[in-house]
């Protein structure tokens, strides 16, 4: 299967958790998010190594 577009380059980011947070997404041009998270502890992250 061909992809008809070129993809975004994915670049790895480093994300410091040092207190509760909101996660947001949006689709491009969106006025609200499709989704929305509260992060209010580490249960559900996972170390990356």
């Amino acid at each position: 299967m061909q992809i008809p577009y070129d993809p975004p380059s994915v670049v790895a980011r480093d994300f410091h958790y040092d207190r509760p947070f909101f996660v947001f997404l949006w689709r491009e041009g969106a006025e609200w998010p499709y989704v929305g998270a509260w992060v209010g502890d580490d249960a559900a992250m996972e170390r990356w190594k």
